[in-house]
């Protein structure tokens, strides 16, 4: 840079600001947000993945007893009297 340039840009010359402004502090920061973005995304589309997942087997479950809800409720009552039975006897 010429003596002109500085003169225009303030603080031009500062060494840290010409070490961010070269060319290997821009690829290096490049591949470290694409690394850390990658990251980003893969744990995001887990989590997407795993909601997806437990949102169906709760709908397939919530189906499954609306359907049965007759037979699940005689099994209940099975279930259930011989309990209600055995607290009585005590």
């Amino acid at each position: 840079m010429d003596a002109a340039s500085t003169e225009t840009i303030p603080m031009a010359s500062n060494q840290t600001l010409m070490d961010t402004l070269s060319g290997e502090s821009i690829v290096k920061y490049t591949r470290e947000w694409g690394t850390k973005g990658g990251t980003y995304i893969v744990n995001a589309m887990g989590t997407v993945l795993s909601w997806t997942l437990n949102i169906g087997l709760g709908l397939i479950f919530a189906i499954y007893m609306l359907l049965d809800k007759e037979r699940l409720m005689m099994q209940g009552k099975r279930i259930v009297k011989p309990m209600h039975l055995m607290g009585e006897s005590y």
